[in-house]
């Protein structure tokens, strides 16, 4: 990795308008859901840890609004499509069905294939 890219990873990226506005509207929501959070009933170690992943939650919303480059349907398009571009580039082979060093057949296996120590009697 590069220092330019280590440099554009850790400085600071002011958010644009359309980033600031999703920024807003995500953390009203998240804010509604803390708040709902800490009424019902007392303080558990599960309502901690609920708090504490809604703020990773939100944490990672805001990450896409800023990865996406604002929080417009046309920039969630765009990155979408650049997501399915990778896919599609990435996509799988189809399954083996033989070994290719031994050319030794691999029958699929079956849903109802019993094992040794699963027999009844």
């Amino acid at each position: 990795m590069s220092n330019e890219q280590l440099l554009d990873i850790f400085k600071y990226h002011t958010p644009n308008a359309e980033q600031a506005q999703s920024f807003n509207a995500i953390r009203d929501q998240f804010w509604a859901l803390a708040q709902n959070l800490v009424t019902f009933g007392l303080g558990t170690p599960q309502k901690t840890e609920a708090i504490i992943r809604l703020l990773e939650s939100l944490m990672w919303a805001e990450a896409h609004v800023a990865a996406s480059g604002g929080g417009t349907e046309k920039a969630n398009d765009k990155l979408m499509a650049k997501h399915a571009a990778i896919a599609a580039a990435q996509s799988a082979p189809e399954p083996l069905t033989t070994y290719p060093a031994a050319s030794v057949p691999v029958e699929p296996v079956s849903k109802k294939t019993e094992h040794a120590g699963s027999k009844k009697e």
